[in-house]
């Protein structure tokens, strides 16, 4: 495909600068990583995991290897599932993290076996993933994450290759070949539903475009990344600083998206607008939000673990890094690269979001954090965007920590395909901390990504000296049974007490409801007596008072995608139109 003419003549002086400097701060975690890949093992989803036996020579570039089924190499618009597996294990893996881990490596120590499996590693995807066949190329939003990483791995270690090397006409190739895929494939659906999944595809031609521009088409598609990127950051970052699909660990993704697409025009010498920057600035202030003290943030909506590029096993559920990078570098360019990855510098300390009271009205979510509370309740409604898919039954779900403790948790997300029935029980209402009525979902789920939209929401909150509301409602339940939930949480940090006040409006007496409260799976039940009920996790212990008789069920808890835990739920019956709550902070 295309010939010498578009990248035979390429020469390593025209390759321009990558979106990170590589430096010893971010050489020491990637050479763990490294070491890891080349005895077999990866981080999957936050996991290690083994993607390669020492008895085998190819990589799998073609085959779920968490549950050992594979796919036909054959038209990417042809290739089929075949059944009970993740195809985002293949995915994952061909995402090339591991290109960056051995580039760095190989940069810092300049042992030749860092090199040489980088080499075995792109030369094995030329070899086995002809362009446009087989499942790393079904998902253009796979194509352009893979095409950065190998970008950046490249211009890690490109001076130090012998100017015969064959990186040299492997990579240049792989990157217009992958210009070229992105460009035809580009997942707009007619400008609806443009989501995490375009700001990938345009990362990935922004990579190409900004450190090849010597390759054929290459400017075009660097001009058009540049325009969409400003247009489609107003788009899915919000007044507020969230982000549209109402997820948080989605919004994490998308930062790192925007982000690294930033650096790579400005270190190239092309400066993105005051505006662009200043959306980053407010998506990192609200990551930081959602991440309490404990430096787990918390998982409202879908998680799949996702990440443009990571470095360290801690760098899935501390979200605070976005502001630390935000604060270092966008301003002067004086890149603290470390914070571009979480795991490396993360803290409360400095970001300017340790305490208090934040609404944020235009993602319907409301949160108060000081040194030993963190409280929040979500409503969020990304129907209203037309993208639901990554949207979950959670409308007036709470999630509380008690002095750096998770208590009452989201459950999490589980998997997207690989198993439906657990699909649909963790993003249920059932598996939210909030009230259920009549058995049913407040937004009916049709399919994988999609749910029937029933209502809307809003969210509010206030702070007096006493006491801080943070307060919501939907009317979710209003068509099919005539109610709208209405949902009041009061914390009185100095009483050490939280109150949920929850209003049904429309109840008719003998209606089916029920409240739970979703535990962390580390949450002791330590006694349970009528009403009443004591937790303890380490050395942080609180009490739930409920207005009817407690019981504890086996529920589930998804830390991170693919990774399902037992938990315990608390579920009391509703009764009445009104419902009260007392929660002790109790020691």
């Amino acid at each position: 495909m295309g010939g010498a003419d578009v990248w035979g003549s390429w020469s390593p002086t025209g390759l321009k600068r990558s979106a990170f400097a590589a430096r010893e701060e971010l050489a020491r975690p990637a050479i763990e990583q490294a070491d890891r890949f080349i005895s077999g093992e990866m981080l999957l989803f936050g996991r290690l995991v083994t993607f390669r036996e020492k008895d085998e020579e190819e990589y799998p570039w073609h085959r779920d290897f968490i549950n050992g089924v594979s796919y036909e190499p054959t038209l990417y618009t042809h290739v089929a599932r075949p059944g009970q597996d993740e195809i985002k294990a293949p995915w994952e893996f061909g995402r090339m993290h591991a290109a960056v881990h051995l580039a760095l490596a190989w940069r810092e120590t300049k042992r030749d076996e860092y090199g040489n499996e980088l080499r075995a590693l792109v030369r094995s995807f030329a070899r086995e993933n002809p362009v446009g066949f087989g499942v790393q190329w079904v998902c253009a939003m796979e194509v352009g994450i893979r095409i950065f990483n190998v970008l950046q791995a490249y211009a890690i270690i490109a001076d130090l290759l012998d100017p015969c090397d064959d990186l040299h006409r492997f990579v240049p190739q792989l990157a217009w070949e992958h210009g070229e895929f992105l460009y035809a494939n580009l997942e707009t659906d007619a400008r609806l539903y443009e989501n995490n999944h375009y700001v990938a595809d345009l990362l990935g031609l922004a990579a190409i475009g900004t450190m090849m521009p010597d390759l054929d088409r290459s400017r075009r598609w660097r001009d058009y990344a540049r325009g969409e990127l400003e247009r489609v950051v107003r788009k899915q970052v919000l007044l507020d600083g969230t982000a549209f699909e109402g997820s948080v660990r989605y919004a994490r993704l998308i930062w790192e998206l925007f982000a690294f697409s930033g650096l790579l025009y400005r270190r190239n010498g092309v400066e993105m607008s005051e505006q662009y920057w200043q959306k980053l600035a407010d998506l990192a202030q609200f990551l930081c939000w959602m991440t309490p003290p404990s430096g787990t943030s918390i998982q409202i909506g879908d998680n799949d673990s996702g990440r443009a590029l990571f470095l360290t096993e801690q760098s899935y559920a501390d979200l605070r890094y976005a502001k630390h990078a935000v604060d270092g570098v966008f301003p002067d360019d004086a890149v603290p690269d470390a914070f571009l990855f979480a795991g490396i510098g993360s803290s409360d300390e400095g970001t300017g979001c340790a305490q208090g009271l934040r609404v944020f009205s235009d993602g319907r979510l409301a949160v108060y954090r000081d040194r030993q509370v963190f409280l929040c309740l979500s409503a969020t409604d990304p129907h209203r965007f037309d993208v639901p898919g990554h949207a979950h039954g959670d409308k007036l779900s709470i999630a509380l920590e008690w002095r750096g403790r998770p208590f009452i948790v989201d459950a999490g997300t589980g998997d997207y395909t690989r198993d439906l029935a657990l699909r649909d029980a963790l993003r249920s209402v059932a598996a939210h901390s909030t009230i259920q009525v009549g058995g049913e979902e407040q937004n009916e789920f049709e399919g994988v990504f999609w749910s029937r939209p029933n209502g809307k929401t809003s969210i509010g909150g206030g702070i007096s000296p006493d006491e801080i509301v943070l307060e919501g409602q939907h009317d979710c339940y209003r068509e099919r049974f005539g109610i709208v939930h209405r949902r009041r949480v009061v914390c009185r940090p100095d009483a050490l007490e939280v109150v949920i006040e929850d209003a049904l409006d429309g109840w008719v007496p003998g209606m089916e409801a029920a409240i739970r409260f979703v535990l962390d799976p580390r949450v002791e039940v330590v006694s349970l007596e009528g009403n009443f009920v004591q937790l303890r996790y380490g050395d942080a212990a609180l009490s739930l008072t409920c207005s009817g008789n407690i019981s504890v069920e086996d529920g589930l808890f998804s830390p991170e995608y693919s990774h399902v835990l037992d938990t315990r739920v608390l579920v009391c019956s509703v009764v009445a139109d009104c419902f009260t709550t007392l929660i002790d902070l109790v020691g």
